[in-house]
């Protein structure tokens, strides 16, 4: 029910730090009541933190290495643009490496986006936000790329190495991709295929905690 969705997990993080607190509430203070105290304050602090650490991990697949008061409104400009033109997370962080390095090199980004105009109108704050940091180009493209993975585990190369599995008694596909997840922020020479995203008729619409 999407309880663990992306866009869900600062939140469910929060409700099972809860879960857990209530756990070893006799270990946090004898007095009941002092220990849910105690408890809350902890548990409060949370989405503050959480902010602070996800906009730092946002601005490093940005290539910046300062922090400006606008930054948080440059990030969410830009997911909210992927959202809207249904770009791919993954490969448009990628891809943004290259971006970084040269304008000319961003026509596969910009093709992401199923306005390239939209994408057009971010990269414009996104670049005058690059023209504040003293770094050469190259050491913005280092960041990003130490950051941004080429590959993950998307579901349907799991589901399709499961079914292999499974189904034929072939390994073959799992362990293929378990090769290639193994150095996740290295595009995979011969095998880009495990960089894109699935085609329509791949797109797994119910995965589970087993998975």
């Amino acid at each position: 029910m999407g309880r663990y969705a992306y866009g869900n997990q600062p939140d469910i993080v929060q409700w099972n730090l809860t879960r857990f607190a209530e756990t070893i509430l006799p270990l946090i203070d004898k007095i009941p009541d002092r220990a849910v105290e105690l408890a809350k304050e902890v548990i409060e602090v949370y989405p503050e933190r959480f902010q602070d650490y996800w906009l730092s991990g946002m601005r490093r697949k940005l290539g910046l290495f300062t922090s400006e008061s606008e930054d948080e409104a440059l990030v969410q400009s830009l997911l909210d643009t992927m959202q809207e033109n249904e770009a791919d997370f993954t490969l448009t962080f990628r891809r943004l490496c290259d971006a970084a390095l040269s304008p000319e090199l961003e026509g596969s980004l910009r093709y992401l986006f199923k306005d390239a105009r939209a994408y057009d109108k971010w990269a414009l704050n996104w670049r005058v936000r690059m023209s504040h940091e003293v770094k050469t180009p190259d050491e913005h493209v280092e960041l990003m790329r130490q950051t941004n993975p080429a590959v993950i585990p998307r579901n349907h190369r799991v589901e399709q190495a499961l079914e292999a599995a499974v189904e034929e008694g072939d390994y073959g596909p799992f362990e293929k991709l378990l090769e290639v997840l193994s150095s996740p922020y290295v595009e995979p020479v011969g095998h880009t295929e495990y960089m894109l995203p699935p085609k329509p008729e791949e797109h797994v619409l119910e995965t589970f905690c087993g998975t």
